[in-house]
């Protein structure tokens, strides 16, 4: 184990993102992509595109690209020969996942900064296309659109909704939270069914887990709630039960935090659960956000997260459509884990 900077798993995902939003691709070949750093050997057979609106046909190409500059901007050419693959969109095709294979396999080696983008295709259309984004004010991750004809320039914060398949891992959103594509909430209280709620997740690496953070609003200050650490077999790892107002950290962000006074070594490839229980009648909302059915929230590294649920203490139901605003911060890690482990 070393020391890392404060290394957050789940990502962060929090009401700072918009996964509503979009972008306009309003111009002959115009497009939009995202940059990232592979922390993992991968092996991509397709991406999916979230499309929101098509006014007219056309073609649409996605490529995996080398970058450059300073900005990381795509480069303009392709990462390997066979990175390229185009489909046709129809003006039925709104509030869509558009799936794009290659001809064959891509091997994506660790430590390579790659971009993955989507373009128009000159001529094919004549109407506008609009692609949903998610918009990060938090971690303000290098993403990069145009609208027009040209080199693609940087728009730090706003994210496309990719998903990227590898053939090992299956689906994968774009760091961690790109694959949300609308936000709701929970109301949880002790008489309510349910009132344990959080997130069921498989660790990338070994590290050591030092707080956990979460959202909620809604609460009185003399609601009280318990904040839980299970592994796999449902034994209790952490415990602890806080009065809000009385006990909690507050940031200015709006989160609350559950401190693990020396910390709780958890494992890579086994699982866990992280809840939060309410032990009052009070109604606390919980927000959440909801996954494009099919593309799990699997990340690159290898981890994946799940919302998890379950009433007095029975048994728990997990969904992959549902994502809790809550994640772990970690001060150790594992010596073979990546330099920077920034993507999940």
């Amino acid at each position: 184990m070393r020391t890392t900077p404060t290394w957050e798993f789940p990502p962060r995902v929090d009401a700072d993102i918009s996964a509503t939003a979009t972008s306009a691709i309003s111009g002959n070949g115009g497009g939009c992509g995202v940059s990232l750093y592979a922390e993992r050997d991968m092996i991509v057979d397709k991406i999916a595109v979230y499309v929101h609106t098509t006014t007219v046909a056309g073609d649409l190409t996605a490529t995996i690209q080398t970058v450059t500059g300073s900005t990381f901007a795509p480069s303009g050419t392709l990462y390997h020969a066979n990175a390229t693959s185009t489909v046709s969109l129809l003006t039925s095709d709104d509030a869509v996942w558009k799936e794009f294979t290659f001809a064959a396999p891509i091997t994506i080696t660790a430590g390579d900064t790659i971009a993955f983008c989507c373009n128009r295709v000159s001529g094919t259309f004549t109407g506008s296309l609009l692609i949903t984004r998610s918009y990060d004010t938090k971690t303000n991750i290098p993403a990069l659109f145009n609208s027009a004809t040209g080199a693609m320039t940087l728009n730090t914060g706003r994210i496309p909704v990719f998903a990227v398949h590898d053939t090992t891992l299956g689906y994968f959103p774009m760091l961690g939270s790109t694959s949300f594509i609308g936000r709701a909430t929970q109301n949880v209280a002790s008489n309510t069914t349910p009132d344990e709620i959080g997130i069921y997740f498989t660790m990338p690496y070994t590290a050591r887990c030092r707080d956990i953070w979460f959202t909620i609003s809604g609460f009185n200050n003399t609601d009280s709630i318990r904040v839980r650490l299970y592994d796999a077999s449902n034994n209790v790892l952490f415990s602890q039960t806080n009065t809000f107002g009385t006990s909690y950290t507050v940031t200015t962000a709006g989160y609350h935090a559950a401190i693990i006074p020396n910390g709780i070594v958890l494992k890579k490839g086994q699982s866990y659960r992280a809840t939060i229980e309410s032990l009052t009648t009070g109604a606390m909302t919980i927000a959440y956000w909801t996954v494009g059915t099919g593309y799990p929230n699997v990340h690159p590294s290898g981890g994946w997260t799940q919302w998890t649920e379950r009433t007095d203490a029975g048994s728990w139901t997990d969904s992959a459509t549902r994502h809790c605003e809550m994640f772990m911060r970690f001060d150790q890690i594992a010596t073979n884990a990546p330099a920077h482990p920034r993507i999940g």
